[in-house]
């Protein structure tokens, strides 16, 4: 924003190669936990360092949405119309919480949890993201080429499409792709049903035959990564493994998202809960799961911030719009009812469908009530859902 140069901090590929060492991330033995434990610690000094311990604990939402107010002001707006989608139903929730005199209208789609340390609340995204998975694979049968033949047997094929990438990964603009690279890309693919039929086209033909499926991969790395940068597509480059790095776009995004958790919540400080966690993650998700709990783990040894209120509840705020998607991935369902029932004058749009947010995807049934909101300040009926397009 304006002058600001961004953030960044840490070496986040570092804690993904402390992840990758592990042989069973649901299964972490204690020889593995201190290897996960010292990554992630240097990973939280290393922020400290770089960018001070007051500058992380001015990252939370509290902020935020301090800041927020102050652009409203100086915007000239009386009262602030906000549309969040994903972690900005925090910022909206919370705005709605500290600053009610100034809100007129809210939309928080893909509500996220505001209540519980990270370590839970990934533990929640494992389940949502296997959804999300079981509804691809039920999806896929109905494209024109599909690996899989039901969701009972479609972790075990895809875990011998990603021993096969892991032997003899393809390179894809000069990156190498391998199973955990795949596994990214499939779980972002997961936040859009738009895009499922060419994931269901990408996978069948991997699987056909690795080699031979440049082309789809490379459709779905820019799609997912966006274009290639100028150069990325050296020879020279793309032939040394050794020469590529993974998208750096990650690491950036990984600093700031890491920051804003740590500080927002109240997390615990010993790593076996961590390890607990991520066992029940993996038996809920064996692919999706386990990463998302061990990505939080810099936050036991993050300074000391200012956290974010819990048990908020905004009584004094005008109505509050909440969307949520049956078969979201990364906000699950539940958060939209939990933050439903958490804001006093919050009401539900449901979206029966999958994909990470509803609203501005030109469905009518959730655009038409959102807009009418926003414009006019309509309220919804309770209760109104929209079924999947």
């Amino acid at each position: 924003m304006g002058d600001s140069e961004g953030f960044a901090c840490g070496d986040w590929f570092a804690m993904d190669d402390a992840r990758q060492a592990v042989a069973d991330a649901g299964d972490v033995t204690d020889a593995d936990l201190t290897g996960l434990e010292e990554s992630a610690r240097a990973y939280a000094d290393s922020c400290a360092e770089t960018v001070g311990e007051e500058f992380l604990a001015n990252m939370g939402t509290v902020n935020v949405v301090r800041d927020l107010d102050l652009i409203r002001d100086a915007l000239g707006d009386e009262r602030l119309s906000y549309v969040g989608f994903s972690y900005g139903t925090y910022i909206g929730a919370l705005y709605a919480e500290m600053f009610p005199e100034n809100t007129r209208a809210l939309v928080l789609d893909g509500a996220v949890e505001t209540e519980r340390p990270n370590v839970e609340v990934a533990a929640d995204q494992a389940e949502a993201f296997q959804g999300a998975w079981d509804l691809f694979v039920d999806e896929c049968a109905y494209a024109a080429r599909c690996p899989f033949d039901g969701t009972a047997t479609a972790d075990a094929r895809m875990g011998e499409l990603l021993e096969r990438l892991d032997a003899d990964p393809p390179m894809v603009r000069g990156w190498t792709v391998d199973g955990d690279t795949l596994l990214t890309m499939v779980s972002l693919q997961l936040y859009d049903e738009g895009t499922w039929p060419e994931l269901a086209e990408v996978l069948a033909a991997l699987d056909e035959d690795v080699d031979g499926a440049g082309p789809q991969l490379e459709r779905l790395y820019d799609d997912t990564f966006g274009q290639e940068e100028e150069g990325t597509d050296d020879p020279e480059s793309s032939d040394d493994p050794e020469s590529a790095e993974e998208p750096g776009v990650f690491e950036d995004a990984e600093a700031a998202l890491t920051a804003v958790n740590c500080a927002d919540r109240a997390d615990p400080t010993d790593a076996d809960v961590y390890r607990d966690a991520a066992q029940r993650a993996s038996a809920a998700s064996p692919y999706f799961g386990a990463d998302l709990v061990w990505e939080q783990l810099p936050c036991a040894y993050w300074v000391d911030t200012e956290e974010a209120p819990t048990g908020f509840s905004a009584p004094d705020a005008p109505p509050i719009i909440v969307v949520g998607t049956l078969g979201d991935p990364a906000t699950p369902y539940t958060w939209a009812e939990e933050l439903t029932d958490q804001l006093d004058t919050a009401t539900l749009v449901t979206y029966e469908g999958a994909g990470h947010t509803a609203y501005g995807y030109g469905m009518e049934c959730v655009d038409g009530p959102v807009d009418a909101y926003l414009l006019d300040g309509v309220v919804p009926e309770p209760g109104l859902s929209c079924p999947a397009w």
